[in-house]
């Protein structure tokens, strides 16, 4: 018997978002990330965060296999960028401070 957060079977071409959005349909009020500053998200509150964000960065011009640059520290913050920028149809290229 699989454990409440264990990934079922991934069908061959599933994209990360997708793949996530399934995750939030099953689990929608569970913790999906915890950030020390801002304590923990749920699938369903991530999931709304990233959606909010992936329309504006359409509104403001990112398409379908652009590539977004993201500077930001390990957090639920980051985590919400990623997921949205991956649901604009974009790429996102992690940048570290050097």
């Amino acid at each position: 018997m699989r454990g409440r957060h264990e990934p079922g079977p991934v069908q061959h071409g599933a994209v990360v978002h997708e793949l996530f959005e399934r995750q939030v349909r099953r689990s929608a009020a569970a913790v999906a990330v915890l950030d020390p500053r801002r304590g923990g998200l749920t699938y369903a509150e991530l999931n709304a965060q990233a959606n909010r964000l992936a329309w504006l960065l359409r509104a403001r011009g990112v398409r379908r296999g652009d590539f977004v640059a993201l500077r930001a520290r390990r957090s639920a913050c980051c985590v919400t960028a990623m997921l949205a920028v991956l649901k604009a149809g974009a790429a996102y290229v992690p940048l570290e401070d050097g």
